[in-house]
């Protein structure tokens, strides 16, 4: 489990964890945190390195969902479909986040979030990236959410996200922090659908067993 992260005095305005406080959602940058938020002076690393991800102190809402897979043959002269399974998906998780940007603080934090998960479904690409990265798939993230119990470190890949807001809000100017000039709405949401993505050499070593047995770690790890 990772520590709480300590407030930056450089960032008035925004609610951050206090000290020992648990967020209800973290969706941080795994095993290489440099590689998923840039380099130092970028404003995603400002801002997103400071709590390890994006966090949500509000209750977010969280919907996990699994599919197995079945197939039909239909025998010539049969009065019945033959049903047989094929698979099992893997889980995905579908999370709905309430954000506010009551202050320009906020506002900057959650443009950082919106630009976060605009690099983060993209892989790596272009002339001006380090040439041993080119051609590598979007980074691998760890999802915690309700006390990191229920999903303690879970690898994840964001699969699509989307940020709405009521046409009638108001907007609040982002700070020169982020380099541009822009507002983002008063209130709104954003919805992430994330799919669970173990490592080949993990999903080797499971078995069916200890998950029946109730054995594994906090699900949906394998681990």
């Amino acid at each position: 489990m990772r520590e709480v992260y300590v407030p930056p005095a450089d960032l008035p305005g925004w609610r951050w964890p206090a000290s020992g406080e648990t967020p209800w959602l973290r969706l941080s940058g795994g095993t290489d945190p440099q590689l998923v938020f840039g380099p130092a002076g970028s404003p995603t690393a400002q801002l997103l390195a400071r709590t390890g991800g994006i966090v949500s102190l509000d209750t977010p809402q969280l919907r996990l969902s699994q599919s197995a897979r079945f197939r039909t043959d239909s025998p010539i002269h049969s009065n019945a479909e033959h049903v047989w399974w094929s698979g099992t998906d893997q889980v995905e998780i579908a999370i709905s986040l309430p954000f506010a940007t009551r202050t320009e603080a906020e506002s900057a934090y959650w443009a950082a979030v919106i630009h976060f998960l605009r690099t983060v479904t993209r892989g790596f690409f272009g002339g001006s990236e380090v040439a041993a990265l080119r051609g590598l798939p979007p980074p691998t993230l760890w999802l915690d959410a309700y006390g990191f119990v229920f999903l303690n470190q879970v690898p994840v890949q964001v699969q699509s996200w989307r940020v709405g807001w009521d046409p009638q809000t108001d907007f609040m100017p982002v700070p020169s922090i982020m380099g541009l000039e822009f507002a983002l709405p008063a209130a709104g949401q954003i919805d992430m659908t994330l799919i669970v993505f173990e490592p080949f050499a993990v999903l080797a070593r499971f078995g069916s067993l200890p998950l029946r047995r109730g054995h594994t770690p906090p699900w949906p790890s394998l681990y």
